[in-house]
């Protein structure tokens, strides 16, 4: 419990990607449990929690929101959210065959966001699909576009984060504190 308060205390901000904080799309979550199912019966594998959480108003992602909610105004939170769908083709059966073309966003705006007032939590649209929401390849101009508001963003997260710090730590100048965490950061940069 100590090096939870030591975290807790000792952290800034929380970005989150795409992250389904209150479920997942209701019709990708079915056949993600449908396919979870036919994969743990052939390899008899036990059950998990994890469809269960991505599961809209599941008993389980309502646990987890509640004992989340009370440090919520601890953290300054961006929250990123995919702004392209992405098409999926589903045959269904019995007969007559039919396919149906699904154009849907895997976890949706209003799961994305965390929806609190905007000096708590930043909310961002990304101009990608979920699979892509993390990638900025440089050679392509929509990247760029989106990796420049993530950068933005973490360089507030970042701004925000040394005034916290030096709030902790009154007794170091700002210069030379600032001094010492860039030289901190190309020293992590030239190990990695």
């Amino acid at each position: 419990m100590k090096f939870n308060l030591v975290l807790i205390r000792g952290s800034f901000g929380l970005a989150f990607f795409g992250t389904p904080h209150d479920g997942g799309n209701d019709a990708l979550v079915k056949m993600g449990k449908i396919s979870m199912a036919i994969v743990r019966g052939i390899f008899r594998d036990p059950p998990n929690d994890l469809m269960q959480a991505l599961s809209h108003g599941s008993l389980f992602a309502d646990v987890l929101k509640a004992n989340w909610r009370h440090q919520l105004n601890l953290y300054k939170i961006v929250s990123f959210y995919e702004k392209m769908s992405i098409m999926y083709v589903i045959t269904r059966y019995p007969k007559p065959y039919r396919a149906d073309k699904l154009k849907v966003r895997i976890v949706p705006r209003a799961s994305a966001v965390i929806d609190l007032p905007g000096d708590m939590e930043n909310q961002v649209g990304i101009d990608a699909s979920h699979s892509d929401i993390c990638r900025f390849d440089p050679s392509i101009l929509k990247d760029m576009d989106n990796y420049e508001k993530v950068q933005g963003n973490f360089r507030e997260l970042y701004e925000g984060a040394l005034e916290k710090l030096g709030e902790i730590l009154p007794t170091v100048p700002e210069g030379e504190l600032r001094a010492r965490l860039a030289t901190l950061g190309r020293e992590q940069t030239h190990r990695v």
